[in-house]
């Protein structure tokens, strides 16, 4: 693994949904305060204007990783698969040498769960795979916190 230098950079990609600017203390004098938020974008590179191309979550997040429209990616709502055969710029960060470190949640659905990132510091807090809802008790079920399956399994972790 390369150091950085000049030539390379630390990169450090930070996305957040729902950050309204004007909420935020970063873009006005009043909103939430968000101190090393402020301090990142005062000492590095930030955007006053962005665009999605689709407001949902996944299909958002696969057209910005892959610079393709969800027509390519298929990734249409928050339960398609996000297909692991496609590049993604993690995938050329890290054949360029970089360490690329995801942490967060991505909603990656299906068996890839890095897409490109060379590790992953937390999970999802949705399955990895198409199970988005859970099941159905009928009247002759107890219903009860023992029937409802765990969000993350600590045991695959």
């Amino acid at each position: 693994m390369t150091t950085p230098s000049q030539d390379r950079p630390n990169i450090l990609f930070v996305m957040a949904d729902q950050m309204t600017p004007f909420m935020l203390d970063l873009f006005t004098t009043m909103g939430a305060k968000m101190s090393n938020l402020k301090a990142l974008a005062q000492r590095g590179v930030h955007f006053t204007n962005a665009y999605t191309a689709s407001p949902i979550c996944t299909p958002a997040r696969s057209a910005l990783m892959t610079g393709l429209h969800i027509s390519k990616t298929g990734s249409y709502d928050n339960g398609d698969p996000f297909p692991s055969f496609i590049p993604t710029f993690a995938h050329y960060l890290t054949n360029a040498g970089y360490e690329v470190v995801l942490s967060g949640k991505m909603h990656f659905i299906g068996a890839d769960q890095l897409h490109g990132f060379q590790r992953r510091l937390n999970t999802d807090l949705y399955p990895s795979n198409f199970i988005w809802s859970y099941p159905l008790l009928d009247e002759n079920t107890i219903s009860g916190s023992e029937h409802w399956p765990r969000l993350v399994d600590r045991t695959a972790i």
